[in-house]
């Protein structure tokens, strides 16, 4: 059984390149332990709008896929980051 050192609870597992179906279902956990909107941010989609963002319900749609993506790219190793950097959705 494992001890707990070094564990994190709030913390999702970085992704190598191995291991994608364990890895794809504690991101999905993790990520929807962040909220419920950030989850739904991921499952939806966010298209980014060409004129600046004013609406409140349109900035909130614009952080939680900001957070979304934030979480998903600080778990992935570089090689695999690079092909996602140009992505505006965590989708």
């Amino acid at each position: 059984m494992c001890s707990g050192e070094g564990f994190s609870s709030n913390k999702a597992l970085l992704f190598d390149g191995t291991n994608y179906t364990f890895w794809s279902i504690k991101m999905q956990t993790y990520l929807s332990a962040l909220g419920y909107d950030i989850w739904k941010a991921i499952k939806n989609g966010y298209t980014t709008p060409s004129t600046p963002i004013i609406d409140v319900a349109d900035k909130k749609l614009y952080r939680n896929n900001s957070k979304g993506k934030n979480a998903i790219m600080c778990r992935l190793v570089d090689s695999d980051l690079v092909r996602l950097m140009s992505y505006t959705s965590t989708k």
